[in-house]
């Protein structure tokens, strides 16, 4: 349906959004594991508050699940995003720099 469409494409952007802001902020650096399949993330807005991503399987794949408000509502947020990078830069050993469109 067109409807469905419209909706991904919308996540979409909003995951590439969420990505470009937290490697912008560098909110990769400021990721503390918790342990093997979760982290904490510094709150952007409010000092002191962190939120808990944690890695769960969604329909056979991994996915992020974030206590922030948004990552409540389960749209795509930038704790969930400073989390993809920080992995990604820990599996890979380099740094990521920027976000290619798409």
């Amino acid at each position: 349906m067109l409807a469905d469409r419209v909706v991904a494409g919308a996540i979409q952007a909003r995951r590439r959004t969420a990505l470009a802001k937290a490697l912008a902020w560098g909110l990769q650096g400021d990721v503390q594991p918790l342990g093997q399949a979760s982290y904490r993330v510094p709150s952007r807005t409010e000092p002191g508050l962190l939120y808990t991503v944690a890695i769960t399987a969604r329909r056979g794949a991994e996915h992020l699940a974030c206590s922030c408000p948004a990552g409540v509502a389960d749209l795509p947020c930038v704790h969930s995003a400073a989390v993809y990078l920080h992995r990604l830069e820990q599996r890979s050993g380099v740094t990521v720099i920027g976000v290619h469109p798409v």
